[in-house]
């Protein structure tokens, strides 16, 4: 789907730079990146996401991999919830691309290590 609004550019940069930031810290270690998890409004709160979230996790830590997540405001308590930990952050001026002047918003850089089953 096309959306004839959508800023490229912005969206280009606030990617790369998340890249940048996870590349910085595992390039060179296998990991698993949690891309997007999005969950339609009418089944929020219902622990739809933190299913999701257990499925995905259960196999990184059979595999014992670190799992990196970008996380928005409304999302980061549920990965904390998960064993995620903040490591850093960007900050993004929304008014120098054209919209929403004077907002900025955070995404959380998460970083969540393996978890070992006690035998």
């Amino acid at each position: 789907m096309h959306y004839p609004s959508t800023n490229h550019a912005l969206i280009d940069w606030v990617f790369g730079a998340m890249d940048e930031a996870r590349n910085a810290r595992l390039a060179s270690k296998k990991h698993a990146l949690m891309a997007i998890l999005a969950i339609d409004s009418a089944y929020q709160r219902m622990g739809v996401g933190g299913k999701l979230l257990e499925w995905g996790l259960a196999k990184c830590d059979a595999e014992g991999l670190e799992c990196w997540i970008d996380a928005s405001d409304k999302g980061k308590g549920l990965y904390e919830k998960h064993g995620w930990k903040q490591v850093g952050y960007l900050d993004v001026d929304t008014g120098k691309w054209g919209a929403d002047h004077g907002v900025v918003r955070r995404t959380a850089a998460m970083l969540r290590m393996p978890v070992k089953k006690e035998s």
